[in-house]
């Protein structure tokens, strides 16, 4: 299969341009997941929208290390919806301090608690691949005051940003291009997770509610 490669001035190569389906795919992904802070972030500022400050704290450092990881894993396509990943939570997170939802509440500790404790296993394996499933775990603890907040207040979080997501989660999926343990598990566990909490959003607001 024909993989174009541009040369840039400095002689070196930029790798995975958008010619094959798997390479096309995970371009969007990427692209499709930065553009959903777009609205997430108007309606932050707004006060239509209060992120959860622990979730997206942990999701900053827990998706540095799932990047870090998927990559040395051997993953190409599907790591540009990674790379986004560390992007995105960290413009939340700075943004949450002044409007978002501050720790309060025993969920929010134990994520936090959990995802700070996963740190010291991480460092010990050597495996990228083993640090990557860690990290993913830590990723999932992050998420559970998010999803909780969608349920039971539906009205704090972006819609449309959360639709992005899950979108540019599917497209992920699209541009996986071996179906190996280490390469899949990343792009279904974000299709999942992000389905969930689209899906609580859209089931739980109103019809009216953009």
């Amino acid at each position: 299969m024909i993989r174009a490669r541009v040369r840039v001035s400095i002689g070196s190569r930029v790798p995975f341009l958008p010619v094959d389906p798997h390479a096309l795919a995970g371009v969007v992904a990427g692209g499709l997941a930065l553009l959903s802070m777009i609205p997430y972030v108007v309606s932050i500022v707004r006060g239509e929208t209060r992120p959860s400050l622990t979730t997206w704290a942990i999701w900053t450092v827990a998706g540095s290390m799932v990047a870090a990881t998927y990559l040395a894993s051997g993953a190409t396509h599907t790591w540009w919806l990674a790379a986004a990943y560390v992007i995105n939570p960290l413009v939340v997170t700075l943004l949450s301090i002044r409007y978002g939802v501050r720790a309060s509440e025993p969920l929010d500790w134990i994520c936090l608690g959990g995802a700070l404790s996963s740190l010291v296993p991480w460092l010990v394996y050597k495996s990228p691949a083993v640090a990557l499933y860690i990290n993913i775990l830590v990723d999932l603890l992050g998420a559970l005051p998010t999803f909780k907040k969608s349920v039971l207040m539906p009205e704090s979080e972006n819609r449309l940003s959360w639709l992005m997501t899950f979108v540019a989660a599917g497209f992920n999926i699209l541009a996986v291009e071996r179906w190996e343990p280490e390469i899949f598990v990343y792009p279904v566990y974000a299709f999942i997770t992000t389905g969930m909490i689209w899906g609580a959003l859209a089931v739980r607001r109103p019809a009216h509610a953009a």
